[in-house]
């Protein structure tokens, strides 16, 4: 290597365009006493830069194996986490919306189906309770009927049978649909606990790239450095002869 560079403390109005007259010169050292030495020494400084200046730069990966996330040019280990945070969480919710869209469809059934058991209940309910009251007039006008001689025994148990059956199977649909009804909740609320659980899931998932950062080691390219002037700086000195 060519050792430590120092850093002179000089600034550019400090040089002359020219060596004052009636100076003498020191030989320049051998190593740069001739104009291909000297270039050759430009070169190293350059291949020498190349080896040793390095710059820090963070890099994250993502969930699904894809293109990560790297820090820009001069952002800080701190504001490229911010920023990779708000990527994640951006993942996130694209992911949890295109999750919903595919639920969508189940929630809307599962409404309209219960749209329609609702209206069901409702119709079914009053004819339930219709035929039950028909049935206790029905009951009153059997039993002044036999009081009365208008109608028989038989006749009227056998009417009475019949109303008593109508005004059951009317309250076994009704029963029917309460649990439809029943079974419609139990299936929108394991909708909604898969949705939860798929939520968890994706964020656990997407939430991994953020213990994948990482630092990574930039070294210059080529094309980072240019060189517009190299050559040999002679400093005056003043000397007792």
């Amino acid at each position: 290597g060519l050792g430590t560079a120092d850093d002179p403390p000089f600034e550019p109005g400090d040089f002359l365009p020219s060596a004052p007259r009636g100076g003498r010169f020191a030989p320049l050292p051998p190593l740069v006493d001739e104009t291909r030495e000297l270039q050759a020494l430009g070169k190293r400084v350059v291949e020498e830069l190349l080896r040793s200046e390095t710059d820090t730069m963070w890099r994250m990966g993502t969930a699904t194996g894809s293109a990560g996330l790297q820090s820009r040019a001069g952002e800080s280990e701190a504001d490229f986490r911010r920023r990779a945070e708000a990527a994640v969480q951006d993942r996130i919710d694209a992911a949890v919306a295109k999750l919903k869209v595919r639920l969508d469809s189940e929630v809307a059934r599962i409404a309209s189906s219960r749209d329609r058991l609702t209206r069901d209940k409702e119709a079914r309910t009053a004819d339930a309770r219709a035929r039950q009251q028909s049935e206790v007039v029905n009951v009153g006008e059997t039993l002044f009927g036999m009081f009365f001689g208008r109608r028989s025994v038989a006749t009227a148990a056998t009417r009475a049978l019949r109303n008593r059956q109508s005004t059951t199977a009317a309250k076994e649909r009704v029963g029917r649909v309460e649990e439809e009804l029943t079974d419609l909740d139990r299936k929108e609320f394991e909708l909604e606990a898969k949705l939860e659980d798929e939520i968890a899931a994706i964020e656990v998932a997407e939430r991994r790239a953020l213990d994948t950062i990482v630092p990574v080691p930039v070294r210059l390219d080529r094309e980072d450095v240019r060189v517009e002037r190299f050559g040999v700086v002679l400093i005056p000195v003043t000397r007792s002869f």
